[in-house]
């Protein structure tokens, strides 16, 4: 659900990837997601196990450098979405389909990372 670009050519060692926040996207949910992405890391990196590609290692850029794409996940609870973009689209309720009624919980157990 992000965009990423590589900002090295030799993917072999330890491959960085920057990663732009889809406009579409609230930042409270990129941070949720954040969350996941280092936990899956630590994970990987101290379990021994390496079959498999190597987790990428990912370079967050600030919010105001967001993606540049147009795409979006549709039909997600108003909270996944930006507030400033949400507000600039036109027939919001036939296109993007927000679930007004619903929202994420992005709260999250600090025991997950322990």
């Amino acid at each position: 659900m992000s965009s990423d670009e590589s900002e090295n050519e030799d993917l072999t060692k330890n491959p960085r990837f920057l990663v732009h926040r889809p406009r579409w996207r609230a930042e409270e949910l990129s941070t949720w997601l954040r969350m996941f992405d280092s936990s899956h890391m630590i994970e990987r990196r101290s379990c021994g196990d390496h079959r498999g590609a190597y987790p990428r290692l990912r370079v967050y850029k600030s919010p105001q450098d967001s993606s540049k794409s147009t795409r979006f996940v549709p039909g997600l609870p108003t909270n996944a979405y930006d507030p400033d973009w949400l507000a600039r689209q036109a027939d919001v309720d036939r296109y993007v389909r927000h679930n007004k009624d619903e929202r994420y919980d992005l709260s999250c157990d600090i025991g997950l990372l322990k």
